[in-house]
């Protein structure tokens, strides 16, 4: 580990990388550090001569690392392979002076490769702190890293030259940057810069990887954590990656990851039921068996409401017939706000002989009543064809419409009794065409 206070500073200008220095210097502190065993760790640079590579899995390796260090800050780690210049001594603390422990020989600070040493994909931690990062140096640690291993660059500024070398040849292998806390002994690491710089430390792990804990996090309810995943593969162009992490997203979930991403052009990546839901502009609602968009009847009952129907689309009475979705519960429910009338879309409380319940626009009067506002509150879930079913929150029940007509040739919107719910031989009664208007 280079000297904090040299960060910036050639390597090579470095004394302490002098061949007579690195014979005469005294053994690797094995009493802090685990002896990993390594053969080639107390000989210099052999190039590709009579070199045994290890090509299992690596824990850790450490790129111009020199051991656990304690000087005032906490560096280097105990149990690493350090790559490091073939005549690096430990450059501060207790030991130094000493030869590097477990050190992985590169020729200079120039000629950087560990290839005849360590194998391709073997690493499943590559950490990096306060050395210069050149092109050869990145490609190196690319190079190492295990598909589903991680890298860990401590101390550098994101914009810095050193992270877009590193960004530039993890991108190749299909890494990306990842924001998430430290485990042991990687949260032991203590320099300056944990008080100055935001973040201290950057992340990179493959896309496969991102897209496993975003698919989780959204099966935990996570939507922030699988937007900032979302927004960072975007920002790598990993399209594929996107679409399986918004796949993932099923049923209501699309709906909640999208409210999250709303001014985001992933959006556009969504299924259009859910950007038309969450764009804040009104939609006609589209009942699928029976080709018939949802309104509003003319007349008020008793009650100052408004059944609700689906009929056949009259344009001079447009308005009728689109609602303003308005979410609630970060996207989790919704509102239906009715054009024409300014209704809300609610279910009444008394079931009919069915066990359904009539559907109706919300007296202006009343509006969203604060005590039974869950009756106003909708779900939408997504279906696979495209459409989806609206359930409402207080009754859980499915909206759908009645199977005869009116003189008018209309048909009643309900809830759909939760003893039967959505009955599988007619599940089309049940489902809704998001369209734009």
């Amino acid at each position: 580990m280079m000297d904090p206070l040299m960060w910036g500073v050639t390597p090579s200008d470095k004394a302490s990388s002098n061949q007579n220095g690195w014979n005469s210097a005294a053994l690797p502190n094995y009493s802090t550090n685990t002896n990993l065993n390594f053969p080639y760790s107390d000989l210099p640079w052999i190039g590709n001569r009579l070199i045994t590579r290890i090509t299992c899995d690596i824990d850790h390796v450490d790129y111009w690392g020199e051991g656990r260090i304690y000087d005032g800050i906490v560096t280097g780690f105990r149990n690493a392979y350090n790559v490091n210049h073939q005549f690096q001594l430990v450059s501060n603390g207790p030991d130094k002076g000493r030869k590097i422990p477990n050190r992985v020989p590169t020729q200079d600070y120039t000629n950087v490769s560990t290839e005849p040493y360590l194998g391709d994909r073997t690493t499943r931690c590559v950490t990096v702190m306060g050395a210069p990062i050149t092109e050869l140096c990145a490609k190196d640690i690319a190079r190492l890293v295990h598909p589903q291993g991680k890298v860990i660059a401590f101390g550098f500024e994101r914009r810095s030259v050193d992270i877009k070398n590193l960004e530039q040849a993890l991108k190749e292998k299909h890494f990306c940057y990842f924001s998430a806390p430290l485990d042991p002994p990687l949260n032991e690491i203590a320099l300056l810069q944990t008080k100055t710089m935001n973040p201290w430390y950057l992340i990179y792990i493959s896309t496969s990887a991102l897209v496993d804990i975003a698919s989780f996090a959204i099966q935990r309810d996570d939507y922030s954590k699988a937007s900032r995943i979302l927004i960072e593969l975007q920002a790598n162009q990993e399209l594929t990656a996107i679409q399986k992490v918004i796949s993932a997203a099923t049923e209501n979930r699309a709906f909640q990851l999208g409210y999250e991403l709303q001014g985001q052009p992933l959006i556009s990546y969504f299924p259009d039921a859910v950007q038309l839901i969450l764009r804040g502009s009104h939609i006609r609602l589209q009942q699928c068996r029976f080709s018939a968009p949802l309104k509003l009847e003319w007349h008020t009952d008793r009650d100052g409401d408004r059944a609700a129907y689906a009929a056949r689309y009259e344009e001079s009475n447009h308005d009728r017939f689109e609602w303003m979705p308005r979410p609630v519960e970060n996207g989790k429910y919704f509102t239906l706000e009715n054009r024409r009338f300014g209704m809300p879309l609610k279910l009444e409380w008394h079931t009919d002989c069915d066990g359904d319940r009539g559907a109706f626009g919300g007296s202006t009067d009343r509006g969203i009543e604060p005590g039974n506002a869950t009756r106003f509150h909708w779900l939408f879930r997504l279906n696979s064809n495209g459409s989806v079913t609206i359930q409402n929150r207080m009754f859980n029940m499915y909206l759908k419409v009645g199977w005869n007509p009116d003189r008018d040739g209309d048909r009643q919107a309900y809830g759909g009794s939760t003893t039967r719910g959505i009955e599988a031989d007619n599940a089309d009664r049940f489902q809704w065409r998001i369209q734009a208007l």
